[in-house]
């Protein structure tokens, strides 16, 4: 600690302590091992976390119904539960703006196959 003196108009003397900070000179080689050790260790806490989400989200009741069949059968016996439940939670503001978002993306798409006049 670096002390200054400082003189006020009115004469007197004021001793100030200067507190410097020391210029940052990198991690040494112990602290970048610690640091790629805690990341390491998030990353394994987080990919826990996702396969736990990924186990109850596949043991879901909805998601089991029509495991048979494949292609379109399958997709639409699968995807059928799932859309139903998100469904029954809407309300008619909720139907509207969906209808309405669907009409314009409807408007869109039918407006490439027109003829240019």
């Amino acid at each position: 600690m670096k002390e200054e003196i400082i003189v006020q108009p009115n004469g007197e003397l004021e001793e100030k302590s200067i507190v410097t900070v020391p210029r940052f000179k990198g991690y040494t080689i112990q602290e970048l091992r610690y640091r790629r050790a805690l990341v390491a260790v998030k990353r394994d806490y987080v990919l826990g976390q996702i396969a736990n989400e990924k186990s109850h989200i596949l043991s879901l009741k909805f998601l089991k119904n029509g495991q048979h069949g494949t292609g379109a059968a399958k997709f639409m016996s699968r995807s059928a539960p799932i859309v139903s439940t998100i469904l029954k939670g809407l309300s008619y503001m909720d139907y509207i703006s969906i209808g309405l978002s669907l009409f314009g993306a409807g408007r869109k798409v039918f407006s490439w196959f027109r003829k240019k006049k």
